[in-house]
């Protein structure tokens, strides 16, 4: 392939760190990293989640980046350019808007029994890890008689 000299070296690169991870460090306000830190968070499911991961976030006593301000980016494609800079996204240079807020929908309630399918999978894993359990048994079974048998046939 020939060497178009293209391609560009990220300016801020960050290290992604699990916040349970640095939750068991003892002397939080005395650590100090030599480079960005990303601290990633399980994805909550429920409301319930969603509030302990917000306290959990407020607790955390750190400067947060805030990417409206310091965060710089372009993406140059065969055709377009896309840009974020001083909060804005652009598109080929045009300032574009973006919707940062999903708008709320209210679904339809689900008819049925929910938890039919929730035990559902449940079940068919059981069932296909007896299955293989089974088909390994039969397969040590054939491969210990084969080997006898095998064994036998040059003792004559």
């Amino acid at each position: 392939m020939k060497q178009d000299n293209q391609g560009e070296t990220s300016s801020r690169s960050y290290l992604a760190l699990a916040a349970s991870g640095f939750n068991k460090i003892k002397n939080q306000e005395d650590v100090r990293f030599a480079m960005p830190i990303a601290l990633t968070f399980n994805m909550p499911d429920s409301k319930v989640r969603l509030k302990n991961l917000k306290e959990q976030i407020h607790a955390l006593n750190f400067t947060w980046q805030n990417p409206a301000e310091d965060f710089n980016s372009k993406i140059d494609v065969a055709s377009s350019l896309i840009a974020y800079q001083n909060g804005q996204y652009s598109v080929n240079g045009k300032v574009t808007e973006v919707k940062t807020v999903a708008e709320e929908k209210s679904l339809p309630k689900p008819v049925g029994t929910p938890a039919l399918f929730k035990e559902f999978f449940k079940v068919q894993g059981r069932i296909i890890t007896v299955f293989f359990a089974i088909i390994f048994l039969v397969l040590a079974i054939f491969i210990a008689f084969g080997r006898k048998i095998y064994k036998n046939m040059f003792k004559r």
